[in-house]
């Protein structure tokens, strides 16, 4: 499987990913990876990825809108025969204040080695590349990552931020909300190491 954030049990078809977020400094990761080591089923994982975004735009009529479509590929940089996946999300549903974590439509497609130049061939311009590395629980559906992300250059590459980015996701069919009480009942056991929102998170 490519890297921590895939999640081993979705498939095709309509799925919705539950989230929340939230963010550490460094300072504090030591004692946030403890407390999930204790609420986490299994031993983390650690992950090292590779995130490529690539924009298609296309203008149908003169005077219309341009409508923009884009693709996240994220490949695995520590295991060369993982597949790279092919990512869409849809927007965050953020408005309804009954729900205790943000949704959004999600499709993620494991793929050959060769989605770049396919995305490529199909007019996709590539629009930015960054490298995430960070560890990996599971709590049941529950994925919870703890990561860090990193902008490459001609130097090799820099930090983007001090923090860690934390989400707890969980990913199901239409109709299956209760797994967001669960995520929050469980954000808040990570309190006050970590304050989880359901946030936009990008």
């Amino acid at each position: 499987m490519a890297g921590g954030p895939m999640n081993a049990g979705a498939k095709s078809s309509q799925q919705y990913e539950h989230l929340l977020f939230g963010s550490v400094h460094e300072n504090g990761v030591k004692s946030l990876l403890n407390r999930l080591r204790g609420l986490c089923e299994s031993p983390e994982c650690k992950f090292n990825d590779r995130i490529i975004t690539a924009i298609i735009s296309e203008k149908y009529k003169p005077q219309s809108s341009v409508v923009s479509l884009k693709a996240t590929v994220r490949q695995s940089l520590d295991d060369p025969n993982a597949p790279i996946y092919l990512i869409y999300n849809g927007q965050l549903e953020l408005g309804d204040s009954n729900r205790p974590t943000a949704v959004r439509t999600c499709v993620h497609v494991p793929c050959s080695g060769n989605l770049l130049s396919c995305l490529d061939e199909m007019g996709f311009s590539f629009h930015a590349e960054l490298m995430v590395r960070g560890y990996l629980f599971q709590r049941g559906l529950m994925k919870i990552t703890v990561s860090k992300f990193y902008q490459p250059n001609e130097n090799g590459e820099s930090s983007l931020s001090d923090s860690y980015l934390v989400e707890v996701s969980a990913i199901t069919p239409s109709g299956q909300d209760t797994i967001g009480t669960d995520m929050k009942m469980f954000a808040e056991l990570l309190k006050p190491i970590v304050y989880l929102e359901k946030t936009d998170g990008r």
